[in-house]
């Protein structure tokens, strides 16, 4: 059984994470062909690959977003039991690997997300207009998803 973890940002899916890997869950890490950011670890946060070097076909779940890539190995699956899913990565994962999957939707309210966001964004990089344009895109990506097995709305981010 693997549990993926879905939600719009600032729902508390970091916050969830941590506290299950804490619990003993192996959390799985995607590759990406972007470049690292300040703060992140090759194999923590991202397996950092060389820019042109994924195939998608070579991954159970991916995307790209503009010029990057991100996708999710089948060994990385076999690895681990706890990752964090967007709506459209649940989508490409196959009917098997579905049924072996608990999915936990976390979805406070839009004012407690856009909270969040700003406090964890105070500024920058790009301040109010990021959280705006992330909160909107949420709302596409999110606004008719069905896909999960239990809701979590934890407006006091208390799990």
């Amino acid at each position: 059984m693997r549990v993926l973890i879905v939600g719009p940002g600032g729902s508390g899916k970091t916050t969830l994470v941590q506290r299950l890997v804490a619990r003993g869950f192996k959390e799985g890490v995607f590759d990406t062909d972007r470049e690292i950011r300040r703060g992140e670890v090759d194999g923590v946060h991202y397996n950092f690959l060389a820019k042109g070097t994924m195939k998608m076909a070579d991954y159970m779940v991916g995307a790209a977003y503009g010029h990057r890539s991100y996708g999710l190995s089948p060994s990385e699956w076999s690895r681990a039991n706890l990752f964090v899913f967007t709506p459209a990565y649940l989508r490409q994962l196959s009917r098997e690997a579905r049924k072996e999957s608990f999915v936990i939707y976390l979805c406070p309210p839009r004012q407690v997300r856009h909270e969040r966001l700003n406090e964890r964004y105070p500024g920058g990089p790009g301040g109010s207009l990021d959280t705006a344009a992330r909160l909107t895109q949420d709302d596409t990506d999110f606004s008719d998803y069905t896909d999960f097995d239990m809701v979590v709305t934890n407006p006091d981010g208390i799990f």
